[in-house]
């Protein structure tokens, strides 16, 4: 009876994390794709629509990749180099961090150009629901 009960415990305590791990998309590509096709299927995409979304999210991908690639070895550089002194420099790590900040902005700037493309290729009718499609959702990815 107590090891049953311990092996309920434990399928009981392992079945959440078994449930929750397949959930969801997991990489940048995936979530892109999941996005594309919720806003086609929300918005009623025609081709020509469906086919400028998705180079905007190829677009984004490459350049994310890209700087991601840039800030991880900026990142490992910076911090390693520091790591290595015999004494942590506050000034220095800052200014690093800056830089980081610099090409963040970059990203940001970069995605304000590509929903700017967005925004022209959608009719007014599309960008009346996808406003309400963010105010549906808004509580859900709050959630997140």
């Amino acid at each position: 009876m107590k090891k049953t009960m311990v092996m309920l415990f434990l399928v009981a305590l392992m079945l959440p994390v078994v449930l929750m791990s397949g959930c969801g998309a997991k990489t940048p590509d995936e979530k892109a794709d999941a996005i594309v096709s919720e806003l086609n299927d929300s918005l009623q995409l025609t081709d020509v629509q469906r086919r400028n979304l998705d180079s905007i999210m190829n677009e984004i991908l490459n350049k994310r990749t890209q700087i991601d690639r840039q800030l991880a070895d900026q990142i490992q550089y910076g911090f390693t180099s520091q790591l290595r002194k015999d004494k942590f420099d506050p000034a220095e790590f800052e200014e690093f961090m800056l830089k980081y900040n610099e090409q963040s902005n970059e990203m940001v700037r970069f995605i304000g150009q590509k929903l700017s493309e967005f925004h022209a290729m959608l009719s007014p009718p599309q960008r009346n629901r996808l406003v309400e499609e963010i105010a549906k959702n808004r509580e859900r990815w709050l959630m997140q």
